[in-house]
């Protein structure tokens, strides 16, 4: 292997040689103070690296699908969707519950939510959104809505990124957005993904 040797020196040895304009650009650097490399951008800018374990954030997720085939979820008044009862993944940065998601972590999630339903009466379609403390945090999905006679299911599909603490709750709200009649979930299809960002 070659023997190749870089410029050492503190970070505030590197700041006085940057504000003099004395980086050479592509130049890497050893922060000696902070066992840390950095490399010159300009003669007086630099870029430090992260180091193993360090930046990027925590990337976790989890992802429920529904279990309840029996809640009306074509109703008046907006209420909470049960999306979960089957867990497909999850890990100790999330509580889940029947209609809920429970952030363990202060950051920024993106939320996915699909609802697959089914009905029997005519010209029914359901409206979803994301909420996080009970404070809609999403534009409304609504897709095509079901025929009686010609197709009896639809979807509504929604997503949102947004800040959270921990102990926010997630949850899917709906209600009905055309025709009246009893709507319900499809075993299994509706799916909630919550993917951890920061």
């Amino acid at each position: 292997m070659p023997d190749v040797q870089h410029k050492r020196g503190t970070r505030a040895d590197l700041n006085t040689l940057a504000t003099a304009d004395g980086l050479l650009i592509g130049q890497i650097y050893v922060i000696t103070d902070e066992d840390r490399l950095a490399v010159a951008k300009t003669i007086g800018t630099y870029q430090a690296m992260a180091k193993e374990g360090e930046g990027g954030g925590t990337f976790s997720f989890c992802q429920v699908r529904n279990t309840d085939t029996t809640t009306d979820v074509n109703v008046t008044t907006a209420a909470n969707i049960p999306f979960g009862g089957t867990n497909d993944a999850t890990d100790a940065d999330y509580t889940l519950a029947s209609d809920s998601i429970t952030v363990n972590f202060d950051g920024v999630v993106t939320v996915q939510a699909h609802i697959s339903q089914t009905g029997s009466a005519p010209r029914t379609n359901v409206g979803i959104w994301i909420t996080n403390n009970n404070t809609k945090v999403s534009g409304v999905g609504q897709s095509g809505y079901i025929c009686q006679g010609y197709h009896d299911s639809s979807s509504s599909h929604v997503s949102a990124t947004f800040a959270v603490s921990d102990g926010d709750v997630i949850r899917v709200q709906g209600e009905g957005r055309a025709g009246s009649g009893t709507v319900n979930q499809i075993a299994g299809e509706s799916q909630v993904t919550v993917e951890r960002r920061t």
